[in-house]
């Protein structure tokens, strides 16, 4: 409740229709915030240090890892926390930062307690900072990551930058290494595999109490061109957009087909699609 607390009266939301409202967190987001901070072992350490998120685009995953950065920087009693946003790419890194940066400046609260800088945030009572990252992962030795959140992980071709994120954690009670990601098209990359890994705690097959798994996205058998099952995929659906905004995007998709069909079931649907360029569409098999 404290978390959620901290979400919904220090931070607001800062594009678009919402900008400058609070951020009242959806159920799913309420979910996923009790459920990481709510959960504590008996050394009083916080059970989850992984968050696996998939959900598809447009359900609010960049502004709910931004708010748990915050949360992990300055509602955390952690000294001198380190709090990293990562991605392949800097820009893409810096699509979190800049978002919670932008929620430290809406704050009143917030504002007086975190300098915001560039491309660094730090509290000077505690002597913690955010900061996005290079994707160079073999220049990162000697972080000491409280925190770090990756965005867009189905786009890494590799888990040389998760692996040294979580490396770097060793020394930290509670660390998280937060990752909310869209479906993709490397089947054989890290991301799939770790969904893979992640449904199979989710259905008992393998046991990893330190992980907390959170997918979204269609069932076995289900028609991704009937609305009735979209919201499994998009638990935002109704909110941030409506059943409009993806018959817009499915009807586009069919119209142009190839990439476009693709497109529409990883990006909207966040189903796993092999190919990201080609597509036969199951009447024409």
């Amino acid at each position: 409740e404290r978390n959620i607390q901290f979400f919904e009266r220090f931070l607001t939301h800062t594009k678009g229709r919402w900008a400058g409202q609070p951020f009242h967190l959806l159920p799913w987001q309420q979910f996923a915030v009790a459920m990481l901070f709510g959960w504590r072992r008996e050394t009083g350490a916080r059970r989850f240090n992984t968050f696996f998120c998939q959900v598809a685009r447009k359900n609010g995953k960049t502004q709910l890892l931004a708010g748990l950065a915050l949360a992990m920087l300055d509602f955390d009693g952690e000294p001198a926390a380190e709090i990293y946003f990562a991605a392949t790419k800097r820009d893409q890194a810096r699509l979190g930062f800049d978002e919670a940066a932008r929620m430290v400046k809406s704050s009143p609260a917030l504002k007086h307690r975190v300098t915001t800088l560039r491309a660094n945030m730090h509290v000077a009572g505690s002597h913690s900072k955010a900061e996005p990252l290079s994707s160079d992962y073999n220049s990162l030795d000697g972080l000491n990551v409280h925190c770090a959140v990756l965005d867009e992980f189905h786009a890494h071709k590799d888990a040389g930058l998760f692996n040294v994120l979580k490396s770097a954690t060793g020394a930290r009670l509670s660390p998280l290494i937060a990752i909310i990601t869209t479906a993709g098209f490397n089947v054989d990359g890290p991301c799939h595999q770790m969904m893979k890994g992640a449904t199979e705690v989710l259905e008992g097959k393998k046991t990893d109490d330190a992980l907390f798994p959170l997918v979204y996205t269609l069932d076995d058998g289900d028609d991704w061109n009937d609305p009735d099952v979209w919201v499994k995929a998009n638990p935002s659906i109704g909110v941030t957009f409506n059943h409009d905004f993806l018959s817009r995007e499915l009807t586009s998709a069919k119209n142009h087909g190839g990439s476009m069909v693709v497109n529409f079931r990883t990006k909207h649907m966040n189903q796993w699609v092999r190919s990201s360029a080609t597509w036969i569409d199951d009447d024409v098999v």
